[in-house]
C-alpha cells in the first residue's frame, strides 16, 4: 500500500530527464524500472504549472556487492525541483 508524503527530494536524470538516482533521509536509491509516467497538467485556469508524475521501482544502495531491498515511490518534478509524494516502504 502507497503511503502518502510530501517531500523535496535530490535526483539525478539519465539522459532522457526521467530518475536514475534519488536521495531520501540521507539514503541513496538506484531506480530499477520506471512503472510507469504521466503529464498532470494541473489547474491552469489557477495558475498551477503542470508536473511530469513517475512511479518508479528502487533499491538502495547499501555498498559494495549488497542489494536493498526494492520498494515502489511516486514522484513528480516541476519549477525545477522533484518531490516525492508516495512511498511503498
Amino acid at each position: 500500500m502507497m503511503q502518502e508524503c510530501h517531500r523535496v527530494i535530490g535526483v539525478t536524470v539519465d539522459e532522457n530527464s526521467e530518475p536514475h538516482t534519488f536521495v531520501l533521509r540521507e539514503k541513496t536509491y538506484s531506480v530499477t524500472a520506471i512503472d510507469d509516467r504521466w503529464l498532470y497538467f494541473g489547474k491552469w485556469w489557477t495558475g498551477e504549472s503542470p508536473r511530469r508524475y513517475f512511479r518508479i521501482t528502487a533499491r538502495q544502495e547499501l555498498g559494495r556487492d549488497r542489494l536493498g531491498v526494492t520498494h515502489v515511490y511516486e514522484m513528480y518534478y516541476s519549477h525545477g525541483q522533484w518531490t516525492l509524494t508516495g512511498t511503498g516502504e
